[in-house]
């Protein structure tokens, strides 16, 4: 079963697959892999990452896209509990992300939040969501955020000072962060 992370990547690959088709050639994106997905290999005797000692740069996103001349970085976030831990945005991301934003493109970190209430019939069915919201938020917006001190920070604030990105025929609408 994958992760609640995993999930919403998935997710957010479509909706950009969606807008590839819409409004195409004006738009482009590119999914940017993981570091961890550059710093292994594979054992070919018994099938198991090897992580290598070459250490590759941290990358500052998950996806690229270009809309109308305009690059911007998206970066998923997801979590299932009721407050979203600071802990795991790093700082480098915030960062890169500033940086592009500096150089004149767009910076957005996508956060869900998603809320299982229904019980699985079995461990392997999908699970469905009761609450699955999507909120964004630039980066100069989450470094004054994680200034609180706590160590989390519950999703009502996060949804006070965020663009939400509404879910439309089952794609996530983000020509909401393409006028912002």
């Amino acid at each position: 079963m994958p992760t609640s992370g995993k999930m919403f990547e998935s997710e957010i690959r479509h909706a950009l697959k969606h807008y590839e088709q819409k409004l195409s050639p004006r738009f482009f994106w590119y999914r940017i892999p993981d570091t961890y997905e550059y710093a292994q290999r594979w054992c070919p005797n018994c099938k198991k990452a090897i992580h290598s000692a070459y250490i590759a740069e941290p990358t500052p996103a998950d996806f690229a896209y270009i809309y109308g001349g305009t690059p911007c970085l998206l970066e998923c976030k997801s979590s299932l509990s009721r407050r979203y831990m600071k802990e795991w945005v790093k700082p480098h991301q915030t960062e890169d992300m500033e940086k592009a934003e500096k150089a004149g493109g767009k910076a957005w970190f996508l956060f869900n939040y998603r809320q299982t209430l229904s019980k699985r019939r079995h461990p392997d069915e999908k699970p469905v969501y009761d609450e699955n919201k999507v909120f964004a938020l630039t980066p100069r917006q989450v470094k004054a955020l994680w200034k609180l001190r706590d160590k989390s920070v519950p999703w009502e604030t996060l949804a006070r000072a965020a663009v939400e990105v509404p879910r439309k025929d089952g794609v996530w609408w983000l020509e909401v962060l393409f006028v912002v």
